[in-house]
């Protein structure tokens, strides 16, 4: 059993943030709707995975297509299988997060920054328009993941443009069970391009993460992810439906998923699981 995958649905995002390593630059294709679906019950059959996280890209891109993928999975009823999205966040509102609350387990938003300024540096704002998320957008999504008994998850890039500021205070009011801190990663042909400009040493990161943990109610709560740790760590699926992996720098990939089976699509890519529970990707959820 692999308890977590990590399906990028879409190459597609709405965003333009400097550092993000998940272009998917030698994507040529995606799946189609029903590849997509076949995949999904191909990977949350029982001797698979334990929980699918919807990645992109931007997933939400999709559309209606999202809340399918997240039914197929609930609905292989012999082998219950935990949902997440990974989301900017951008294209949801409350009233989606109440009609995903059936099928949706977790949602994990990309908050960088509290501020407003700083995520525009960051890129984190939107391509046509340069329009950033406010704070009170995000509370409101929080709020309506803890009415709809969705658990929350953050997740914040620590880079050379926010390693300085704090955030903890604003987790302390937005409330996720989870909030992983991640390092800012250099992953070869993706965001190599002027990485010395957000790139920070680990005494700088590990600063980041004592001033955090020093301001936040619940201690538990943070979760740290240094570049070691994130090598190799993420069983990850490309949008043309193949594995891949990060050790080598760049990306070592697969052949299609739904071509060869899982087992030999597997055997093609690195996953290193020690490193996985090291940094602790099998966790339990809140009254799950």
């Amino acid at each position: 059993m692999i308890s977590t995958v990590n399906f990028h649905l879409t190459s597609k995002c709405n965003y333009q943030c400097k550092y993000c390593f998940a272009h998917f630059c030698e994507v040529e294709s995606q799946l189609n709707v029903d590849d997509r679906k076949k995949l999904v019950k191909a990977l949350c059959a029982p001797k698979w995975v334990d929980k699918i996280n919807f990645v992109g890209g931007e997933p939400t891109l999709i559309g209606d297509q999202l809340i399918d993928l997240m039914m197929v999975a609930k609905g292989e009823k012999s082998h219950p299988v935990r949902t997440s999205v990974t989301t900017n966040s951008s294209l949801i509102s409350p009233d989606w997060i109440e009609k995903a609350a059936p099928f949706l387990d977790i949602l994990t938003i990309s908050i960088d920054s509290q501020f407003e300024d700083t995520n525009r540096k960051c890129g984190r704002c939107c391509k046509a328009n340069g329009k950033v998320l406010s704070k009170e957008h995000y509370i409101a999504l929080a709020a309506a993941c803890h009415k709809n008994g969705i658990q929350l998850k953050i997740n914040t890039v620590v880079s050379s443009i926010n390693v300085n500021e704090d955030m903890a205070d604003f987790i302390n009011v937005i409330r996720p069970f989870h909030w992983k801190i991640f390092q800012v990663l250099k992953v070869d042909g993706e965001n190599d391009v002027d990485f010395s400009k957000y790139a920070i040493t680990g005494e700088e990161f590990d600063e980041y993460i004592e001033n955090q943990r020093n301001i936040l109610n619940d201690k538990k709560v943070l979760v740290k992810e240094s570049n070691d740790l994130m090598r190799g760590s993420y069983l990850m699926v490309n949008p043309e439906g193949c594995f891949f992996d990060n050790t080598q720098g760049g990306y070592t990939v697969s052949s299609p998923i739904l071509e060869v089976g899982i087992d030999q699509a597997l055997r093609q890519i690195h996953f290193d699981d020690e490193k996985f529970n090291k940094r602790g990707g099998k966790y339990s959820i809140p009254n799950a």
